[in-house]
């Protein structure tokens, strides 16, 4: 049985019969993840921004807007969000 997240897209997260009981998908937004973790938003970007735990797909806002910050969406990979779960790092050389 899956459980709903609290998600803007309201897709479900949690699946006691996945494995670590979170259901697959090839990528998780960074509130998603917040909320499988069961952390803070900032927190969890800050963990997940440089890759620490393998790779993560970021989409930077392309549009220039004078007097705007830039935006980057960060989106983790299943396989990294296990790794984490799993407390493995990717090995840096």
């Amino acid at each position: 049985m899956a459980f709903t997240g609290s998600t803007s897209g309201d897709r479900p997260l949690f699946d006691r019969s996945q494995p670590h009981g979170v259901v697959y998908y090839p990528h998780y937004r960074i509130p998603e993840v917040a909320q499988i973790l069961g952390i803070g938003v900032d927190k969890t970007r800050s963990l997940f921004r440089d890759g620490y735990y393998g790779p993560v797909i970021r989409i930077e806002n392309q549009r220039h807007r004078p007097h705007k910050r830039n935006h980057t969406t960060i989106l983790v990979p299943y396989a990294t969000l296990i790794r984490f779960l799993n407390g493995e790092s990717v090995a840096t050389a």
